[in-house]
């Protein structure tokens, strides 16, 4: 079954049911979890080991998993409404804009919001360099910026090309939002960026998924 998972997740469930009686906060491990579906789903009645050979499926998945280790204490304020009310109109030395952007006659994006895209990805950068975030926080933080930026490009489903027409959602003003989650996690979750045949030497759990 190729692509999201969310169709069959209550038929996971049930067969997990069917054949274990697990008491909550047992560990589902998630070795292949891409873009965390089946990992959220079952954050609320288990600990979840997730991994991905992805950078970016680690960074959602961190976002989805992790989210209730991200206070934003040092920092000092709140990121979504800094990132949404600062002007980067001027902000055109970044590598979206000169890159992704009709800029550099492409389009992936709006200049506008490719210059969004460029300050929200190099604030995120420096403020983790500056020690204003943790780790977990800058993961979360890049998670939110793919979340956020997939409401606006020019795709149709996959970068593979733009369009070479504007859809309507890709000339909107970029919002920066949060990964949207089914539950919010229970239990201590493990977020992983490794191969998956090194990692399965290291952990143990109690339910494997492998998809």
């Amino acid at each position: 079954y190729i692509g999201s998972k969310t169709k069959l997740l209550e038929i996971i469930k049930d067969e997990i049911i069917k054949y274990t009686k697990l008491p909550k906060g047992s560990i589902f491990c998630d070795i292949f979890a891409g873009t965390g579906g089946v990992g959220d789903f079952f954050q609320d009645n288990f600990k979840i080991i997730a991994n991905d050979n992805l950078y970016f499926s680690y960074c959602i998945n961190k976002a989805k998993l992790c989210r209730n280790k991200c206070d934003f204490k040092t920092l000092g304020f709140n990121p979504f409404e800094y990132f949404n009310n600062y002007d980067t109109s001027k902000y055109d030395n970044g590598y979206c804009y000169n890159t992704f952007s009709p800029k550099a006659n492409r389009q992936y994006f709006s200049e506008e919001n490719a210059k969004h895209i460029d300050f929200i990805r190099d604030c995120i950068s420096k403020w983790y360099s500056d020690g204003k975030i943790t780790l977990v926080e800058h993961d979360y933080l890049i998670g939110c910026l793919i979340e956020s930026l997939s409401k606006v490009a020019n795709v149709a489903g996959v970068y593979a090309a733009f369009l070479h027409i504007w859809d309507s959602r890709a000339i909107k003003k970029m919002e920066f939002i949060e990964v949207e989650t089914t539950n919010v996690p229970r239990f201590e979750n493990e977020v992983f960026n490794i191969d998956s045949n090194e990692l399965i030497k290291k952990i143990n759990g109690d339910v494997l998924y492998l998809d």
